[in-house]
């Protein structure tokens, strides 16, 4: 347990306490922490030495900087100081010499000069007008406490020394602590504590995504890590297929057995350089971003205001830095690869070097195209490319380049189904190939591209149903497709009739003198109807809503419904066809005859008409007697279009119409 504390505290002394490239304790002087641009430290001299013509390079992550202002872009850090301090006292079994008189055992430390003191030390500071007001505290209280607050040492303004760093100057070319002298020469009015709050508010928040990115960082590395298990097992599963199938042939392919081993090894070498070289990236990341989350708990938990500004800017950049900077999010390289040694046995005499070839495979999805649209049409086929590249945007198959034996594409629909795709290469490229997709259903498809049963790549799209097209004649007429239905309704049913492009007779409504609304004459068209016709020149799905808000008229002869347009054309039709023999002879009769005898004579036999059937069949004979309006009169010299529109309504209804063809 003591071994593992004093491991510890060795790590923290070696991160936080010691420079990075030296190895030396911070100090004051020339020995004092400066903080780089990725939140490393290096003491004052061990910069100056590193930093080359504006450039500085840092010894831990090698990264590069161009440092012009040093005090700027690598503040000093006496966050440190403070640090340093406190393992001091912490560490019980180290003695701390007076600061005044160093042989001496130091017994307090003075809060404001931040000078450890022995007993004499201590009587004559508290002596002393410009001292007996600082506070002194034990050293065995100060082992016993884990208040940072008690080893904060004030920071002086470095114009004026004799100034404390009290206020903050929010100007855009300041952006530091000032004593008070600056601040009445730059009007500086805002006060270092309360900007030192808002700031770290600011650093608390923009620490709290690094915490998602060093989840995203972890799980690349596993995926690294499978990557590289993968390329290992398949390296040595291929090397035995190799060795056990050029063992029987080994007079005749020594030498290109031997080919194929060193391919598939420089393969799998490179595979597991890159995946190697990613994952030790990765690491390094992880490793940056663990490290500036703990020198950042280490300042968020110092509450001195000073040191904490000068240093905020530094550790705001690094912390914006390490959350936006870009980082593959997939693996650099595939474990697919595999030995092609199809039939090599009888053909091998043939042509042993093109018989059998070492392929290599790596598709990195952000640089892959399916060329393919959001959206296509149900039962119509597309072609459309699909290109695949690796992570350095190479082409994905190595050596004899795209071989599609290893690959398939499959078309995944909403139930699940996975239908292989046609595919081939496409015309003078060798690394792109064309895929011909018809979807069958409608809603979300998957197009996955598989090799070796792996999905190395895949895209989404929406299948929609089939657009309505219409078909004309020279006479403008419109013909519908004769299969055309409307998915919504369960009838098939064509979406427009074809006397809609064709002039309607116009309702000529009458009224009774028993009723108080129109009611529609035999071979009148209703109000319904009349609606649906001047639809005509509107699409389909107008007419439609057309006659779906048309309201119920009960005067109507059937109730409007999604069908009423074919109502309609039924209604005209009836208009132009002759009056049944059966009206005839009540017409007759009706000359000789009252009502009554007219009623009885249409009424069914065997039954006694009530009070309210006599009266509809009065009505109905007072209506025979009026003669024709003079609207059909007027359409009775239109017979000739009458008999076309009669001829396109055979091929709407798929049968001869035989009445009216007057």
């Amino acid at each position: 347990m003591a071994q593992s504390a004093t491991t510890m505290e060795d790590e923290f002394s070696k991160m936080f306490l010691k420079c990075h490239k030296c190895n030396d304790e911070f100090k004051d002087e020339n020995k004092h922490a400066r903080l780089l641009p990725c939140l490393h430290s290096l003491c004052f001299d061990c910069l100056n030495k590193t930093k080359i013509n504006d450039q500085l390079q840092c010894p831990t992550c090698e990264a590069k900087y161009f440092v012009n202002d040093v005090d700027r872009d690598c503040p000093r850090d006496n966050i440190r100081r403070d640090l340093v301090d406190f393992v001091k006292v912490k560490q019980a079994t180290t003695t701390i010499q007076c600061s005044i008189c160093p042989p001496s055992y130091a017994s307090y430390r003075c809060k404001q000069c931040a000078q450890f003191l022995c007993s004499e030390c201590k009587t004559r500071h508290s002596r002393v007008s410009a001292t007996k007001s600082h506070t002194l505290i034990e050293i065995t209280k100060l082992r016993q406490t884990l208040d940072l607050n008690d080893f904060c040492q004030q920071v002086n303004c470095n114009d004026h020394p004799e100034n404390q760093l009290v206020m903050y100057c929010t100007n855009d070319t300041c952006q530091k602590p000032v004593c008070v002298s600056c601040a009445a020469c730059i009007n500086a009015n805002e006060s270092l504590d309360s900007v030192a709050t808002a700031k770290r508010e600011l650093i608390k928040k923009e620490k709290l995504p690094l915490k998602d990115v060093s989840t995203q960082l972890q799980q690349v590395i596993k995926d690294v890590k499978s990557e590289q298990e993968k390329v290992t097992h398949l390296k040595e599963t291929n090397e035995k297929i190799i060795t056990k199938t050029f063992d029987e042939l080994e007079q005749i392919i020594s030498t290109r057995r031997d080919d194929l081993k060193k391919t598939i090894n420089d393969n799998a070498s490179l595979k597991l350089n890159n995946l190697e070289a990613q994952g030790k990236q990765l690491s390094d990341r992880k490793l940056r971003i663990e490290e500036s989350s703990k020198f950042t708990n280490q300042v968020l938990a110092h509450t001195n205001s000073q040191t904490f500004l000068q240093v905020f800017q530094t550790i705001h950049n690094r912390l914006k830095t390490l959350t936006e900077s870009f980082f593959d999010k997939e693996p650099h390289e595939m474990a697919t690869f595999g030995f092609h040694g199809k039939e090599i046995i009888s053909e091998i005499k043939t042509d042993v070097k093109d018989m059998a070839n070492m392929w290599s495979f790596s598709a990195f999805p952000p640089n892959s195209k399916i060329d393919v649209g959001e959206e296509l049409e149900k039962n119509k086929s597309e072609t459309f490319s699909v290109k695949l590249r690796d992570f350095e945007n190479n082409m994905p198959f190595q050596e004899n380049g795209l071989d599609i034996t290893y690959m398939t594409i499959v078309l995944k629909d909403p139930s699940g189904k996975e239908i292989e795709c046609d595919r081939k290469l496409k015309a003078g490229s060798t690394d792109e190939l064309d895929v011909t997709v018809k979807p069958t259903m409608t809603g979300r498809h998957t197009l996955e591209v598989k090799v070796l049963g792996r999905v190395v790549d895949s895209k989404d799209f929406e299948s929609k149903p089939a657009k309505v097209e219409e078909r004309s004649d020279d006479s403008g007429f419109s013909l519908m497709e004769p299969d055309m239905v409307f998915e919504s309704e369960e009838r098939n049913i064509s979406a427009e009739p074809l006397y809609a492009r064709y002039p309607a007779v116009k309702p000529t409504p009458t009224k009774n003198e028993n009723s108080s609304k129109d009611s529609p004459r035999r071979g009148q068209v209703t109000n319904a109807e009349e609606r649906i016709i001047r639809n005509r020149g509107q699409p389909i799905s107008a007419a439609r809503t057309a006659v779906k808000s048309s309201p119920r008229d009960s005067t109507s002869a059937f109730n409007v419904d999604p069908f009423a347009t074919l109502k309609a054309f039924v209604g005209y039709e009836r208009q132009r066809q002759p009056e049944p023999e059966r009206l005839k002879t009540l017409q007759e009769n009706a000359k000789k005859e009252d009502s009554t005898t007219v009623f009885n004579s249409a009424h069914r036999p065997g039954s006694t008409p009530t009070t309210a059937q006599r009266t509809r069949g009065a009505r109905k004979y007072e209506r025979q007697k009026q003669p024709e309006p003079e609207r059909l009169k007027k359409e009775n010299a239109k017979k000739e279009p009458m008999r076309r529109a009669v001829s396109y309504s055979s091929v709407f209804f798929g049968k001869d119409n035989k009445k009216g063809s007057s």
